[in-house]
């Protein structure tokens, strides 16, 4: 197998292997949180009576976000367990998504790979980063519908996890300019090999 073939192979596996570990890890806490039969989870309360205070010239708003305990379901527990979760899934997802679409391309469509270039690559890291942030949006959205469906539409889940996206973003640039690298690198070898036979 070539090497760059052999780069996707183990790329793909690692996504794949990512998110089982991801999958194991949520369903060994949920195991050892049913026991103490609580969870507490950050929330955000819907449609707030706006508290707004003047300090020192400033504005402060309360935003009204707090702990909310409840005794859950397993399944209530495996998904929402580490702070409701929506980033974990949708991260699980996206390795799920493309650990496979590597692995069916490998398999099935060694060529297409093995001609990528740097272009190429570029194109299929933002097609990634535009899937990661399409699940992290449906992710974020059916969390909190959850959640709201769990406390009779009382809270939600809360919105600040813009820091989370902004480090998904600068690691799938790191990557696809490693990979583009290390593309770059095999095929100049290639083609030195070629000249040298």
């Amino acid at each position: 197998m070539d090497r760059i073939l052999k780069i996707f192979m183990y790329a793909g596996r690692a996504c794949l292997l990512l998110a089982f570990l991801t999958i194991v890890s949520n369903l060994v806490r949920t195991c050892i949180d049913d026991n103490e039969a609580k969870i507490a989870i950050n929330v955000m309360e819907k449609n707030p009576e706006r508290i707004v205070r003047h300090i020192d010239g400033a504005i402060f708003t309360d935003l009204h976000i707090g702990r909310y305990e409840f005794k859950p379901t397993f399944i209530q527990m495996f998904i929402l367990s580490n702070d409701s979760g929506s980033n974990r899934w949708s991260l699980v997802t996206f390795c799920i998504i493309l650990g496979g679409t590597i692995l069916f391309l490998v398999r099935r469509k060694p060529a297409t790979l093995a001609k990528l270039s740097e272009e190429g690559l570029g194109k299929f890291v933002f097609i990634s980063l535009a899937l990661y942030l399409v699940l992290k949006a449906l992710f974020m959205v059916a969390i909190d519908r959850y959640i709201l469906s769990l406390t009779n539409y009382r809270f939600g889940a809360p919105k600040i996890e813009s820091f989370d996206i902004e480090l998904t973003i600068l690691i799938l640039i790191v990557i696809e300019r490693v990979i583009s690298s290390l593309l770059s690198y095999s095929k100049k070898l290639k083609e030195e090999n070629d000249l040298t036979i």
